[in-house]
């Protein structure tokens, strides 16, 4: 069952602008589920966007940059689980 959390809260929360998050999904990095024009992530992809997060952050990246770093990662972690 999926646990969805509101982009809103999310924005409180770890202190972002929505509209981070808005170009993050253009870029086909983070996925927005919708229900009745209101947007939530699911529960489970929380760690990767926290992993985004701290790109920005503490590296300054551009969403270029997120985009390939987090690419990346996600292939290391894929190689490592086969």
């Amino acid at each position: 069952m999926l646990k969805l959390i509101l982009i809103q809260t999310l924005c409180t929360h770890y202190e972002i602008e929505e509209y981070f998050l808005n170009v993050l999904h253009d870029w086909g990095l983070i996925e927005f589920i919708k229900d009745q024009e209101v947007r939530y992530i699911d529960e489970e992809h929380i760690a990767n966007l926290e992993k985004m997060i701290r790109l920005r952050q503490e590296l300054d990246s551009n969403i270029e940059g997120i985009g390939v770093v987090f690419n990346l990662l996600q292939k290391v972690e894929t190689s490592k689980t086969n």
